[in-house]
């Protein structure tokens, strides 16, 4: 048994918050995954591609989006700031989401349609039916970037090396003029 105390956490940059903004992140997170994989329904669109998007996009981007909530959560209740871009990658992703939802097209007997095709017409479905996709991936792709910086959030900051700490006099930051001198 071992009589170490495990590492503790950085020292909080302010006072711990409540975490409500988490709560709310997770919750339009799951929102825009609703609206990502059955949104048309509420156009009165209804078809079979609604039960593929469930089993595939729907769990990623809950997770997801679940987990960057959380992590907000943490940052906010240990007291460590959120950066902007983990707010700025977050936001987009729902905005992206809810334009994927706009356009993805749902196949039914009639053919394929739109909320963007019942709202401006068969051209702007044609379009979004091309852009659709991207939108998507771009959108996934965001989201886990906005998980790996809340993770990175609720951590909170990195200490700076001290002089009682054995390598300190070796630690030179990537991007000082001397780390540029000394790389390969």
């Amino acid at each position: 048994m071992s009589t170490e105390a495990a590492p503790s956490l950085p020292e909080p940059v302010r006072s711990p918050g409540n975490g409500i903004f988490g709560i709310i992140a997770a919750i339009i997170g799951i929102l825009v995954g609703a609206w990502m994989t059955a949104g048309r329904v509420l156009f009165g669109i209804d078809g079979s591609l609604i039960l593929w998007f469930a089993l595939s996009l729907a769990p990623v981007v809950l997770v997801i989006q679940v987990l960057t909530g959380r992590n907000i959560r943490r940052t906010s209740l240990r007291g460590y700031r959120m950066r902007p871009a983990t707010l700025a990658t977050l936001i987009s992703s729902w905005v992206l989401g809810i334009l994927f939802g706009l356009m993805v097209p749902e196949a039914t007997a009639e053919g394929l349609h739109s909320i963007l095709g019942l709202l401006a017409g068969p051209v702007a479905q044609e379009i979004g039916i091309g852009v659709c996709n991207p939108l998507g991936v771009i959108s996934v792709g965001i989201s886990i970037f906005s998980l790996v910086l809340s993770a990175g959030d609720a951590r909170g900051p990195r200490p700076a090396p001290t002089e009682e700490d054995p390598g300190a006099e070796e630690y030179i930051p990537y991007f000082s003029p001397a780390a540029r001198e000394n790389r390969p």
